[in-house]
């Protein structure tokens, strides 16, 4: 068998790798957590974010990310993306747990808490939708890369702050329109 053969990957597989390191991320070691930065929403591992803390800009892009030298552990993980990753039963439930250690979601008043929990409750569930269905040979042909790169682009939101909550309202919008597109192209030409 060709070695070139056992080497392939799906698609999806590059959006649950740290961007530095290209190693899976991890739930039972935390230095492999994925963590999505503020304002540009790339997701790296929080090894290699501690290791950029100091720098201004993503170096995926070179946006300002914004961290301003909290501790790497006050930036929450990217549970939605770990389940895809692990059997849910295996990973916290509890959003104190998850994110007890996040100063932007302790100073939440009540309201804005609920709005939180309930997009990560939304994540989770788009998490759960797809994950049997990224996991077959068929996937590529059921969907698009680009509906793909949507999804993940979703799930890779930091809503953690207004701002980022904006952005997955947004990202949401954009999953819904290219879905409802989808739809109706294939209506228009059944045999796809």
């Amino acid at each position: 068998m060709s070695t070139l053969n056992q080497s392939i990957e799906p698609y999806y597989m590059q959006f649950l790798r740290c961007a530095k390191y290209s190693h899976v991320f991890e739930y039972e070691n935390r230095s492999y957590h994925p963590i999505t930065l503020p304002t540009c929403d790339h997701t790296m591992c929080k090894q290699y974010i501690g290791k950029i803390r100091d720098e201004r800009k993503c170096p995926q892009d070179q946006v300002s990310f914004g961290i301003d030298h909290r501790p790497i552990d006050q930036l929450p993980t990217n549970y939605p993306l770990l389940i895809i990753l692990y059997d849910p039963s295996k990973l916290p439930k509890d959003h104190k747990e998850r994110y007890g250690q996040c100063p932007s979601y302790m100073k939440l008043d009540d309201e804005t808490k609920t709005c939180f929990i309930s997009a990560d409750k939304t994540l989770g569930d788009i998490s759960m939708a797809i994950k049997p269905i990224i996991n077959t040979k068929e996937c590529e042909s059921v969907i698009s890369r680009s509906m793909i790169r949507k999804i993940f682009s979703l799930l890779n939101s930091q809503y953690v702050e207004r701002e980022g909550r904006s952005k997955f309202l947004k990202a949401m919008r954009s999953l819904a329109e290219h879905i409802c597109i989808d739809i109706m192209l294939g209506h228009q030409n059944p045999q796809q």
